[in-house]
């Protein structure tokens, strides 16, 4: 049985840029919280440098630090294009729900590891729908985010915010910068349905959580 392609060039990996100064902010927050951790990045089964190797700060989206806000405004708007582009991520249930991280990469380090964003059975993984990430400074040698399926090699540059689906078709790693640290934010957008156990007819039915 031979394999048939179909010719469809769409990797679903878009976005836009944000202004720099927004970036500025966040960096900014980063360094100067002094009341969230800056921890070695962990991965799924916890810190392990030879997949990766940073330090990452988990911000919850709630926060109302200005600086925070203002780059959450900015990625809504990302988003907004992002749908226009590929309409149907808008007619599914989501939202931004779980913390984001803001994760320092100093030179040669990087999520070495091939990976997605759903790759564990874990409640709180499988509700990921859309995975997305903004530079927050421009790397001039390496560093760019590699997705060998679809070919896409993204350079590092301050502003730059993408998404893509978390799911197993989006495998992708991170290139080392030798010479330069790397900075991004990175999150995900998670379902707002949540699958309910089956009733008497044997259907699954689907249970509102609340968030519109």
């Amino acid at each position: 049985m031979d394999l048939i392609e179909v010719d469809a060039p769409k990797s679903f990996i878009a976005g836009a840029k944000i202004p720099e100064e927004v970036c500025d902010g966040l960096v900014d927050f980063y360094n100067t919280c002094d009341y969230l951790l800056r921890e070695p990045g962990s991965c799924g089964h916890g810190v392990d440098k030879k997949v990766k190797d940073s330090i990452d700060m988990t911000i919850p989206v709630h926060l109302k630090d200005k600086r925070v806000q203002d780059y959450l405004d900015q990625l809504g708007e990302v988003t907004v294009e992002y749908i226009n582009r590929y309409p149907f991520f808008g007619k599914i249930s989501w939202d931004l729900i779980s913390p984001f991280n803001v994760q320092k990469y100093e030179p040669g380090g990087g999520f070495f590891q091939m990976h997605t964003e759903k790759m564990a059975s874990q409640y709180e993984v499988s509700q990921r729908v859309m995975a997305w990430m903004t530079y927050l400074n421009t790397v001039d040698e390496g560093g760019y985010t590699y997705f060998p399926t679809q070919e896409a090699k993204i350079k590092p540059v301050k502003g730059l915010t993408i998404l893509w689906p978390a799911d197993w078709t989006h495998f992708h790693q991170g290139i080392p910068a030798p010479n330069e640290t790397k900075i991004i934010a990175t999150g995900w957008y998670d379902y707002t349905m949540r699958p309910v156990p089956p009733d008497d007819s044997g259907e699954v039915r689907e249970q509102e959580t609340g968030t519109e």
